[in-house]
């Protein structure tokens, strides 16, 4: 088993690392030197049961580093990459275990999902090929997410990356104050707007006038933003309270209390770390 295992370690090296350890050459030769002594021999390939007794143990011996090593991994790889400046959900671990599971979790939708995607993407024939499902929660009163919203909106229309985003609106401690009030109107406004069929209306209007929600009025002059577009509805108001009701519930079964909250494929991206989100995904669709 040890020699099987240098030879796959010279083969790392050289063609997936392609980089060579002075240090772990050196132990290989030394083990294919001792595999040939052995096989030289054909009298000590004959075992008996004292043989087989040293054998089991050598197993247990080899095994406890392995575990050890097992749970002191990853925590190297993240020390390494954030002192080599980059992040861990960058790396190549994190990166793979983001495919091995596309497509695998389930995503409940929403009726109030705002549901945009890079247009006319390929039939996808497989799970590998389907665009990544991406779920983001972002709160109206909230800088930060109307920059992250650009930012992943910028892999549908520059990068035409394979993205199916959902964006759903995260309200924290409602209360009297005027940022309340204003969240709470511009969450029934965009879902009214993003679920009509009025004149155009529809997801990718709600979307435009979210983005000059947060661009052009600063996510601050309700008045000036509603005046753009026509008067909601009472009707219209109670279905986006219902949706507004989902999104709440949704909030809660994924604890969600800051934004902006990110999921790829049900992974979820730490707040702190939503910055890196949209380079996630371009490296993940960088590889077919």
């Amino acid at each position: 088993a040890a020699l099987i295992y240098s030879i796959f370690s010279i083969f790392v090296q050289k063609y997936i690392l392609r980089q060579w350890c002075t240090l772990c050459l050196l132990v290989q030769v030394t083990m294919i030197v001792q595999a040939g002594i052995i096989f030289s021999s054909a009298k000590m390939l004959t075992f008996t049961p004292s043989d087989f007794k040293q054998f089991a143990m050598a197993i247990v011996i080899f095994l406890i580093p392995s575990v050890f090593w097992y749970f002191i991994r990853q925590f190297l790889v993240n020390r390494n990459a954030i002192k080599s400046g980059q992040h861990p959900l960058l790396g190549a671990r994190s990166l793979a275990n983001f495919r091995k599971q596309k497509g695998k979790l389930k995503i409940e939708p929403l009726e109030g999902d705002i549901v945009y995607e890079t247009p006319n993407l390929p039939i996808a024939t497989s799970k590998k090929d389907a665009p990544w499902r991406v779920v983001i929660g972002i709160a109206p009163s909230c800088e930060h997410c109307g920059d992250f919203l650009e930012n992943m909106l910028a892999l549908i229309e520059q990068d035409k990356l394979p993205v199916h985003l959902k964006i759903r609106f995260v309200i924290i401690g409602f209360d009297d104050t005027q940022e309340s009030i204003n969240e709470k109107a511009v969450i029934e406004a965009i879902m009214s707007l993003a679920n009509s069929t009025e004149n155009g209306e529809g997801h990718a209007f709600a979307i435009q006038k979210l983005r000059s929600w947060y661009q052009d009025f600063n996510g601050k002059d309700l008045a000036g933003w509603l005046a753009t577009f026509r008067p909601i509805e009472d009707f219209e108001l109670n279905l986006a309270g219902a949706f507004m009701a989902d999104n709440t519930f949704w909030m809660q079964e994924q604890n969600v209390e800051e934004t902006p909250a990110v999921f790829i494929e049900e992974h979820r991206i730490e707040p702190q770390d939503s910055v890196y989100a949209p380079e996630v995904l371009r490296k993940l669709c960088a590889v077919k």
